[in-house]
């Protein structure tokens, strides 16, 4: 079917049997955000990015400040001291809702492995939330040389 037709039929069927349908939309749509439904601004999201590829690159935070990394990115331009303080507020979120979580009982493991000569040191918390066993990674990190 046309879409044209189909959205015919939808506006044809509310305005039959739904006399105040218009009323109910533009109340819903005036009173709420977007955030409402799920989604986030284009401020929040831009700030998340930037986050996520510093920490997923192990990139200095610095490098936000770069000329050449803003001219390559296609999110909102940040500053080093806007995204630090921003990631230690995101830090201390993670760590109440954690230690919210993991209560007075739980246990830590420290793993290390390598791979390609490297070696690396991971911390995990085990603990018990709603009668189940959990686990969360706290940290990774390479090992330093001679370790």
């Amino acid at each position: 079917m046309d879409s044209l037709l189909l959205r015919g039929n939808l506006i044809g069927h509310l305005a039959a049997k739904h006399d105040d349908y218009q009323a109910v939309y533009d109340t819903a749509t005036t009173s709420q955000s977007l955030g409402t439904f799920g989604f986030v601004s284009e401020t929040t999201s831009s700030r998340f990015q930037w986050m996520r590829w510093i920490v997923a690159r192990n990139l200095p935070v610095s490098e936000v400040d770069n000329e050449l990394t803003g001219a390559m990115s296609c999110y909102k331009p940040i500053s080093s001291k806007t995204l630090k303080k921003l990631m230690e507020c995101v830090t201390i979120k993670v760590g109440n809702a954690l230690e919210n979580e993991l209560g007075d009982m739980f246990g830590l493991i420290f793993d290390r492995w390598s791979h390609a000569s490297l070696h690396y040191v991971d911390i995990v918390a085990v603990y018990e939330c709603n009668g189940q066993r959990r686990q969360s990674l706290l940290g990774v990190s390479p090992l330093d040389e001679g370790c």
